[in-house]
């Protein structure tokens, strides 16, 4: 996990080994048709008391007709976007899942990966996400992990983690102020679209380039 010393970012070092336990991730990032339905049986407000999804955003891809939340046409099958850390989180569980772990996702990447540098993600550029069916595809059916939209990972951010990370199923700085968010974007740098680059952000803010896929044990 990680980089080697001569490339990548300073809170990518040092490279080290982890062992992790076996788990299952999600084909495809959760749709907008997905989320919706989440959000009409659980409701609107997520765990930290704030609601789930920012629907009053322009480019938000959900609406709201008549009490029912439902995905605004051509964005049925896109990946949720503007949904908070605590939004996430609680679909997940719902779901029967959870969000992965920054280390957990990193393995993910790297086994589906079917470009020849397992740490190069390069795409055609985009105006906006794909759908998830037909997302950047990687082997075992996997698509969309390698720069559809950001998705959040379970753990706190911190640039030091990977100095004091346990080998063994690392679950992140037990506190912080921002989560870990992985993959890059259509709308990212050049400079993001790297399996091994972290990035942060508010748990309880709401990105349109940030969404997420589930996990489970």
């Amino acid at each position: 996990m990680g980089s080697p010393e001569e490339t990548g970012r300073p809170d990518e070092k040092p490279l080290h080994t982890v062992y992790l336990g076996e788990f299952y991730v999600s084909k495809y990032e959760v749709t907008n048709t997905e989320f919706c339905k989440f959000l009409n049986r659980k409701g609107e407000i997520s765990s930290d008391g704030l609601p789930s999804l920012r629907i009053d955003d322009p480019s938000s891809p959900v609406t709201k007709v008549n009490g029912s939340f439902q995905p605004k046409p051509g964005f049925a099958d896109r990946p949720v976007t503007h949904v908070s850390w605590y939004g996430a989180s609680d679909y997940a569980q719902w779901a029967g899942g959870r969000l992965p772990t920054s280390a957990e996702w990193e393995k993910a990447a790297i086994y589906t990966s079917t470009k020849d540098a397992p740490d190069d993600i390069s795409l055609p550029t985009q105006e906006q996400s794909t759908p998830v069916y037909v997302a950047t595809p990687g082997a075992f059916g996997i698509t969309g992990i390698e720069g559809n939209v950001w998705e959040w990972c379970s753990d706190w951010y911190s640039r030091d983690y990977y100095a004091l990370s346990p080998s063994q199923n690392p679950l992140g700085p037990s506190l912080g102020q921002e989560k870990i968010i992985r993959g890059g974007s259509w709308a990212a740098p050049v400079s993001s679209m790297r399996i091994k680059n972290i990035h942060k952000a508010v748990p309880r803010g709401y990105y349109r380039t940030v969404g997420f896929r589930i996990v489970k044990d």
